[in-house]
């Protein structure tokens, strides 16, 4: 088996645990890498290398797009799987992106998913079967820690679609000190309570040792299709800290209510409000879910339970039935 795939050695944390892979290759398998940064010389290069692999792995969409339309103008070999390709609902919702999407990628072989509710809502997107698709559980950025402290803080971070309007809503009917972890521009235009201390663009180590030292973690999200919140709650579940967080199609793949985290309604202040008050009072609720948080790392969401899942996967991919072009 003869594997190249994206290396990403300048983005941010949550890709790096593509490394593990190297593990779980022996003999004649190798996995190469891609030098080219950018995705269009990243897809090039792909394209003109295949016929010296047998799988091509492309971690985003816009390198999928190029390899997969070249793939479909001109004879090729190697087999295509797409992963991260997050399309968001403006992507999802555009009868333009579908064309050119369903254009491209008439032939991948398989799109790794972030969670379960992306393999239907791709699959009619690009109107490919759900046997193409396949939910892969995203990993923890973090190995688990018993190096972790109490500060005292309720602590929430992240970027993409959080509902940070909601959060200071109800952090304005605790007394206990809240520290969020923002983009600057995600938070402008809202008013900020008294109790709230905001850190804007910081680096992911100065996040790690913030995170490190919650008490409670909230991650709050909006309702959206694409997958979003895993990397903040795996990095908290590593730390063995107890989580709240929303019911989005992105987190109930990892959270099991009331074993290693509480799931509220998303845009629902008052479930938020409850749920958060009973955390802060109950500490045998607090130890329960940290140790779930704990076990669910050391079981599920690691990179070595990743990398084999991945591996498998593609091993399967090759014993199955080629597909022509």
């Amino acid at each position: 088996m003869r594997v190249i795939r994206s290396q990403k050695p300048i983005t941010p944390p949550f890709s790096l645990y593509s490394v593990d892979l190297e593990s779980q290759l022996a003999g004649p398998e190798q996995l190469m890498w891609s030098v080219f940064p950018g995705w269009l010389a990243e897809g090039l290069s792909f394209f003109f290398r295949r016929n010296r692999y047998d799988v091509v792995i492309t971690e985003n969409h816009r390198t999928a797009l190029v390899f997969g339309l070249l793939s479909r103008l001109f004879r090729r070999r190697a087999l295509h799987l797409a992963k991260e390709l997050y399309l968001d609902t403006t992507a999802l919702d555009s009868r333009f992106a579908q064309r050119i999407f369903r254009t491209c990628l008439k032939h991948l072989d398989c799109v790794v998913t972030n969670c379960s509710a992306e393999v239907d809502a791709y699959s009619r997107f690009l109107d490919l079967p759900t046997e193409r698709f396949r939910f892969l559980p995203w990993p923890s950025n973090l190995p688990l820690s018993e190096d972790s402290r109490d500060d005292g803080y309720v602590f929430a971070a992240g970027r993409s679609f959080r509902d940070w309007e909601t959060l200071f809503k109800v952090a304005r009917a605790f007394a206990v000190p809240f520290l969020v972890v923002a983009e600057a521009r995600a938070i402008a235009a809202l008013e900020k309570p008294a109790n709230i201390t905001v850190r804007c663009d910081i680096s992911w180590p100065d996040y790690v040792e913030l995170l490190r030292g919650a008490h409670i973690v909230v991650i709050p999200l909006k309702q959206t299709t694409r997958s979003i919140g895993q990397a903040a709650i795996l990095e908290a579940m590593s730390l063995s800290k107890p989580i709240i967080t929303a019911r989005t199609p992105g987190t109930i793949d990892y959270i099991e209510h009331d074993r290693n985290g509480w799931l509220y309604e998303p845009g629902d202040g008052n479930d938020l409000q409850n749920q958060l008050g009973r955390l802060l009072m109950g500490q045998e609720a607090r130890h329960r879910l940290s140790l779930g948080a704990a076990e669910s790392i050391r079981r599920e969401f690691n990179k070595s339970r990743y990398s084999e899942r991945m591996v498998e996967l593609v091993r399967e991919l090759l014993a199955g039935p080629s597909r022509a072009i």
